[in-house]
C-alpha cells in the first residue's frame, strides 16, 4: 500500500478552471487505512475508508487563501479536525470538494504510518499556514 502526499492533477485542473471554490464550497476530511492514493485520484471514493466509533466524514472550517506574492506562492489552509471520543485507526487523509458534483479529491496527506485512537480524541493537526509549509501550495 502506498499513499502519495499531494494534490491531484484533477484538482490541480478543477482549481484554475474555478470549478472549485476553496473557500466557499463545503470541504470534506475523510481518513483512509490500507488505501492507495496518488497524483492520478481524481475523485472521493469510500473504498478503504476507515470506520469506527465517532467517525464519520468532518467538514472543514477556518478555510483561506492567500497569495504570497514575493514567494510566488497561493497556499490553502483550514482549520485542525478532530473525531472526539472516537476508536479510529487510519494511515492516511483526503480533502475533498463535496459541493463539487464528483467529489474531486483536493489533498491526499500520508500520516506517516497507521495510527490510531481508543476511546479518545483522532486529530489532524494541519501543517504551519506558510508559502513553504502550507496545507496545499500551488507555485
Amino acid at each position: 500500500m502506498e499513499v502519495t502526499t499531494c494534490v491531484p492533477l484533477e484538482a490541480r485542473k478543477q482549481l484554475c478552471l474555478g470549478t472549485v471554490d476553496w473557500e466557499d464550497d463545503t470541504i470534506k476530511i475523510a481518513l483512509f487505512a490500507g488505501q492507495s492514493h496518488g497524483l492520478s485520484t481524481s475523485a472521493y471514493l469510500a473504498t478503504g475508508e476507515s470506520s469506527g466509533t465517532g467517525y464519520s466524514r468532518l467538514t472543514v472550517g477556518s478555510k483561506t487563501t492567500t497569495v504570497d506574492s514575493s514567494a510566488g506562492v497561493v497556499y490553502l489552509d483550514c482549520a485542525d479536525q478532530t473525531w472526539s471520543s472516537s476508536t479510529i485507526t487510519a494511515d492516511s487523509c483526503m480533502l475533498y470538494d463535496d459541493t463539487h458534483s464528483s467529489d474531486v479529491a483536493l489533498g491526499i496527506f500520508d500520516l506517516g504510518g497507521s495510527k490510531s485512537s481508543s476511546s479518545g480524541n483522532f486529530q489532524i493537526i494541519m501543517p504551519t499556514a506558510s508559502a513553504t509549509t502550507g496545507l496545499i501550495r500551488l507555485a
